[in-house]
């Protein structure tokens, strides 16, 4: 799809949202944000906005003033992505200096509006974009050395977005991509827990989960397009080249691999989730970054495994992970922990 393709089609569904389309009933209101939220991945900030406004108005039962809020900015943010697309317009690289930062850093994004935008939007449309820009707290780039990571989960929102994009049925059926009943029960339990909208991992948390909560947010492309990070979850294994140069490939297990060796930890490269069951050393329950080995066929005598996470918190009965591929994206979600194989940690953990 060429720039001028994907304008035209965003600009086509900004109609509709300011026709009130999302103010219809909630399944045509999904399948329009389903339709929105993928053509703005050519730009990871605008991508990483819209998933948070869908995740938002994709649910029932919230108050309108926050609705009108979601709308009012996702209109905008589809503005600015097809003046960007119409005039060929990419935020300028970070500057380099004695302290790196990710690509699409608050300076740089400032920048990028006062010398780019400006002259197109005015002042007023420049400080819209700006809020919307600053007020996403995480940050998608791939940590540095050295780099403190600070990154805020809204964990209601993400089960709920799950349970929006998830058929009713188990996953025992054989074509649910996560389990609802856990999503709801998660949502349950995470009710008595202060942090469940603005959870910060601890300091000591494991490197490697540090850098698996960076990547939420990191989506399949659409269509016949590659999201390139995914790309190289797939190419930090040892997979053919004709199942890594497309992110329609299983990645599930690339993305373990991938973020195992951005902390430096030697572990399995063949890009599937069952080569970790022989690898590591066990233990007993959950533990904050341990791996999650998962079974979706509970009643099998030999369980090997079909999905893979690291642990975000245990609640019990289930279990939040970090996960690739879930709903083709890097996501928390839920567990039912009568699912889980085994927990591996790194031998030297």
């Amino acid at each position: 799809m060429t720039n001028a393709e994907r304008a035209s089609e965003l600009q086509r569904l900004r109609q509709q949202v300011q026709r009130g389309a999302l103010r219809t009933e909630l399944n045509a209101r999904r399948d329009l944000l389903g339709r929105i939220v993928p053509l703005m991945n050519f730009n990871e900030v605008y991508h990483t906005n819209a998933l948070q406004f869908a995740d938002i108005l994709s649910q029932a039962g919230f108050s309108s003033s926050l609705y009108d809020s979601c709308e009012g900015r996702l209109d905008v943010l589809m503005g600015q992505a097809v003046t960007e697309l119409m005039h060929n317009l990419t935020p300028p690289p970070p500057q380099h200096s004695k302290h790196p930062k990710t690509h699409h850093s608050q300076s740089s994004i400032r920048w990028w509006a006062k010398n780019v935008l400006l002259p197109l939007i005015g002042t007023g449309g420049l400080v819209t974009l700006i809020s919307i820009f600053v007020s996403n707290k995480e940050d998608h780039g791939k940590p540095r050395d050295g780099q403190q990571v600070t990154v805020t989960i809204n964990l209601t929102d993400q089960l709920r977005a799950n349970l929006a994009a998830t058929p009713s049925r188990s996953p025992e059926s054989g074509d649910a991509p996560v389990d609802r009943k856990a999503q709801v029960d998660a949502l349950a339990s995470l009710g008595s827990h202060s942090n469940a909208t603005e959870f910060r991992l601890p300091d000591d948390a494991p490197a490697w989960l540090k850098i698996a909560v960076k990547e939420l947010g990191q989506a399949r492309g659409a269509g016949n397009e590659n999201n390139p990070r995914i790309l190289e979850y797939l190419r930090a294994t040892h997979l053919p080249e004709e199942m890594t140069s497309t992110d329609k490939t299983p990645w599930c297990g690339a993305f373990i691999s991938w973020v195992y060796q951005q902390a430096a930890i030697a572990a399995p490269k063949t890009g599937t989730v069952a080569s970790f069951q022989s690898w590591g050393r066990r233990i007993d329950q959950a533990a904050l970054g341990a791996l999650v080995l998962i079974n979706w066929s509970p009643t099998e005598q030999v369980r090997s495994p079909h999905h893979a996470g690291f642990v975000l918190m245990d609640l019990g009965d289930t279990v939040l992970i970090v996960a690739g591929n879930t709903l083709n994206a890097v996501r928390v979600q839920a567990v039912d922990k009568r699912y889980v194989v085994e927990y591996p940690l790194p031998l030297k953990a």
